[in-house]
């Protein structure tokens, strides 16, 4: 799913074609909605030199939830994978997303999402901090999204629905205080020169929650969220690519 990604896709690409299990992937889908830049060029590029890679072009953004839907629509693989854009992918990823469905009772995978940013400065430190404690939780109560994979058992998400948890009143694991604190309470042990970063970070955390709590009760059209401004920040990928642990597992009937 991608959105004016022109300095992300082609490496994003190139790290899905160099699989190790590049011949289980029976086809890739980049769908490009209401792209301004070249994203959609380079994918037609690639897709000249590889038959399995098709683009579905949105003339306009209608968010998340549409995209995936416009690629669940054509999908006929028994296990499907969704991807963000901005992603690298490890060059055993999909052969490590896959090997947990020879267990028939496993529906869905989540890999490991490490940051490129490193932990020298304080927001460096705090997105590490954050995709850790996201990792350390969705072990125990899994919470998934960047990149996973499923068995193909629906045909659609509901496109009114902002977020599904919420609608069926299942809490977010990453947003409850006990499982923050318990994930927390190691790193900062672990990590104790730069208590101070911590605290901060918390502080940029809660402060964050507090903003976006109060936009959502001002706003009253469910609309509005189902399309962001993406930070310009993520548009650009540097840095080494690091292994990724073992990806996270959730049963079926979760």
């Amino acid at each position: 799913m991608a959105y004016n990604e022109e300095r992300n896709i082609g490496r994003l690409l190139d790290s899905v074609l160099a699989q190790t299990a590049s011949d289980r992937i029976a086809q890739i889908v980049v769908v490009a909605s209401g792209c301004t830049d070249r994203t959609c060029e380079i994918v037609r590029a690639y897709a000249s030199r590889d038959s399995r890679l098709s683009l579905i072009a949105e003339p306009a953004r209608h968010g998340k939830v549409s995209a995936i839907n416009q690629f669940l629509f054509n999908a006929t693989q028994e296990i499907l994978m969704v991807s963000s854009a901005d992603l690298v992918y490890d060059p055993h990823a999909v052969e490590r997303l896959l090997a947990p469905f020879d267990d028939p009772d496993i529906g869905m995978v989540g890999a490991h999402s490490i940051p490129l940013d490193k932990n020298d400065t304080f927001f460096g430190y705090a997105v590490n901090l954050m995709w850790s404690l996201h990792h350390d939780i969705s072990l125990r109560d899994p919470k998934m999204g960047e990149l996973i994979a499923f068995r193909n058992v629906f045909r659609r998400l509901n496109p009114k629905a902002i977020c599904d948890m919420r609608d069926h009143n299942v809490p977010v694991s990453t947003m409850r205080t006990l499982p923050v604190l318990r994930a927390a309470l190691p790193y900062a042990l672990r990590q104790w020169r730069k208590l101070h970063w911590t605290v901060g970070a918390a502080a940029l955390e809660f402060y964050c929650r507090a903003k976006a709590q109060s936009v959502y009760r001002s706003r009253r059209r469910a609309a509005t969220y189902r399309i962001w401004d993406p930070a310009n920040s993520t548009k650009s990928l540097e840095g080494p690519l690091a292994s990724p642990l073992p990806p996270e597992r959730t049963k079926a009937a979760q």
